[in-house]
């Protein structure tokens, strides 16, 4: 019987990770923030006029303007992630206790019967003999 039970705790411990990553379907992240502009075409400033230099920075103006949002919203989405990741790997952790707890608090108890039904096997034994 001990060793039954052994094999039955080592394998729960080690399956009951595999069993939640088969069962939950995979999650991805999915921002909600929207996409990034286009880069603008921006003037080589070693060769543009007055002109294209204003050009451009219109053009790195709206670009930036429109960017700046996505980004923003972005690290926000992210910082809200990893709050979520956090709070989930402490939940996981505490719950990783209580089964570590549960499976020792179980083991003592089968050690404790199997030590007590082999005395009683011993006593009814040298009864028996006598």
């Amino acid at each position: 019987m001990r060793v039954l039970i052994g094999a039955a705790l080592a394998a729960f411990l080690v399956a009951a990770p595999a069993v939640a990553q088969e069962d939950a379907a995979p999650q991805q992240l999915v921002s909600r923030c929207g996409e990034m502009p286009p880069a603008p075409t921006l003037p080589d400033g070693a060769r543009a006029n007055e002109r294209a230099m204003n050009q451009g920075q219109e053009a790195f103006t709206a670009w930036r303007t429109a960017a700046e949002p996505v980004i923003q919203c972005r690290n926000a989405e992210m910082t809200a992630w990893r709050q979520q990741y956090d709070a989930m790997g402490a939940r996981n952790e505490a719950d990783g206790q209580v089964a570590t707890t549960v499976v020792t608090s179980w083991a003592a108890a089968v050690e404790a019967y199997n030590a007590r039904t082999e005395r009683r096997g011993n006593n009814n034994n040298n009864n028996n003999n006598r």
